[in-house]
C-alpha cells in the first residue's frame, strides 16, 4: 500500500535536507579558512604551552561565526589528543542562557549531565568546576555565541571571573574563551574585564560577495542534492539576492526552500522560479496594490520583460524589448522607441520591482542584464494582465 507521503520520498531532489540546515557545519567551510587559520594561531598556545588565550570573532550576521567556531573547535580537539592535552569544550549561546548562573549550568553539564539546575550559587559552581578540570587535569573553551545578549544583561563579571579562574591557585589557567556576536564587545567590557583582553585578538568575518556565495551555495548543493538537479541560473539569482547582505545563511535558508518548492511539484530539475516562490516565502516586499501606481506604459513594458523572463532568472535588454512590442500588440498599445523603453526599465529598477546591471563575464557584447528577485513571475504577470485587461 502506498502511503500520502512516499511520492515525496521517491521523487525528491535532495538527498540530505540535513545538510540545508542552519545547525550542519560541512567538513570544508567555503570561503573560511584564512580566518580558520587565524583562529589557530592565536589558539595554539592553549595546546603548546598550557596558556590561557581569549579572542573575539565578531562580524554581521550570516558570516560564518558560528559555524567557523565548531569546525575550529572540532578540528583543534583533535590537535590536542594527538598532543596528548585533554581538552574540553563547551558551546553556550547567550541568548537562550542570558544569565550567570545558567551558562554555568550548561558549562558544567558536559562534565555530569545531570547536574541539579537549581542549589548552587555561581561562586559554588565556579569552585566545582575548578575542582573538575583539576579532577581530570583538563582544559577547557568556552564558546560564547552571542555574547553582547549576556554582557547587556549581567555585565561582564561572569567573563572577568573566567579570565581570572586560575588567580587563586597555582595552577595555569585552564579556561579561555573564544566570544561571538555581531558587535564589538571590548567597548561594552567594564574597564577590569577589558584589561583581560588584547584588542588584538579580534578575528572579524566580512560580508560574503556574491561569487562566495555561489561557491558557498554551489558546495551545499553538490554535497546535499541529486546531480544535476539545481541550475546554473538558479544559484545565481539566490547569490544576487542574499549578497544585498552579504548573508551566507539566507542564501542557505532560500535554497533549501526552494528544494521544497520543487518537491511539492515533483520537478526533477531546480530552477530560477522556485527560487523566487522560496524568496516570496522567507521575505517578500511585493503587493499586487503596488502595480496600480504604476503609469499603463510602464506596466505594459514590466509585463514584456516578465514574458522574456519566463522560467529563467535573468533576460537581456533586447529579448525584453522584443516581448514589450509583442505585449503592447496584444492590448493595443503603441510602442514606444528604444530610448523610452529603456526609461521604464530605469524606473522598475528605482522603485525596486526588477533589478537592472550591466553584463558580465558569460554574455557576448553590452547589454543590460534583466531579472526578477523577489517574486514568482505568475503572480506579478496575473496582477498585470488584469489591470491591462
Amino acid at each position: 500500500m502506498c502511503g500520502r507521503f512516499d511520492r515525496y520520498s521517491k521523487g525528491s531532489i535532495v538527498t540530505d535536507l540535513a545538510k540545508l540546515s542552519f545547525d550542519y557545519v560541512p567538513e570544508k567551510l567555503v570561503h573560511r579558512d584564512e580566518e580558520i587559520d587565524t583562529l589557530f594561531e592565536l589558539m595554539r598556545r592553549v595546546v603548546d604551552s598550557n596558556l590561557a588565550q581569549n579572542v573575539l570573532m565578531k562580524g554581521p550576521v550570516g558570516t560564518g561565526k558560528t559555524a567557523v567556531s565548531n569546525l575550529f573547535c572540532k578540528e583543534f580537539s583533535h590537535y590536542a589528543r594527538n598532543n596528548d592535552v585533554n581538552l574540553r569544550v563547551a558551546f553556550v549561546n547567550c541568548r537562550q542562557r542570558n544569565t550567570e548562573a545558567s551558562t554555568l549550568l550548561k558549562i558544567l553539564s558536559i562534565y555530569d549531565p545531570h547536574f541539579p539546575d537549581r542549589g548552587f550559587s555561581t561562586t559554588e559552581m565556579m569552585d566545582i568546576l575548578r575542582k573538575q578540570l583539576k579532577k581530570e587535569n583538563s582544559r577547557l573553551i568556552v564558546v560564547l555565541d552571542e555574547v553582547d545578549v549576556l554582557i547587556k544583561k549581567k555585565g561582564s563579571d561572569l567573563i572577568y571571573a573566567f579570565t581570572r579562574f586560575a588567580e587563586d591557585t597555582s595552577d595555569p589557567a585552564p579556561i579561555s574563551l573564544l566570544l561571538i556576536s555581531q558587535k564589538n564587545i571590548l567597548d561594552m567590557l567594564d574597564p577590569s574585564s577589558l584589561s583581560t583582553f588584547k584588542r588584538s585578538n579580534v578575528v572579524n568575518f566580512g560580508k560574503y560577495s556574491k561569487n562566495q556565495l555561489k561557491d558557498i551555495l554551489s558546495h551545499r548543493v553538490e554535497i546535499a542534492f541529486r546531480t544535476d538537479t539545481v541550475e546554473d541560473e538558479a544559484i545565481d539569482l539566490i547569490a544576487d539576492i542574499a549578497s544585498q547582505w552579504g548573508d551566507a545563511r539566507y542564501a542557505i535558508e532560500i535554497l533549501e526552500k526552494a528544494a521544497m518548492s520543487a518537491n511539492r511539484g515533483q520537478k526533477k530539475i531546480l530552477c530560477a522560479e522556485d527560487v523566487r516562490l522560496a524568496r516570496a516565502d522567507t521575505y517578500s516586499t511585493f503587493s499586487p496594490e503596488d502595480l496600480t501606481q504604476l503609469e499603463r506604459p510602464v506596466q505594459v513594458a514590466f509585463l514584456g520583460i516578465l514574458r522574456s523572463l519566463g522560467s529563467r532568472a535573468y533576460t537581456t535588454t533586447g529579448e525584453a524589448e522584443k516581448e514589450y512590442r509583442a505585449v503592447c500588440e496584444e492590448y493595443g498599445d503603441t510602442p514606444r522607441g528604444h530610448t523610452q523603453f529603456w526609461s521604464y526599465i530605469q524606473t522598475l529598477d528605482a522603485l525596486g520591482f526588477i533589478t537592472a546591471e550591466r553584463s558580465g563575464q558569460g554574455i557576448q557584447g553590452k547589454t543590460t542584464v534583466i531579472g526578477l528577485p523577489d517574486v514568482p513571475i505568475k503572480k506579478v504577470m496575473s496582477s498585470l494582465e488584469r489591470n491591462l485587461r
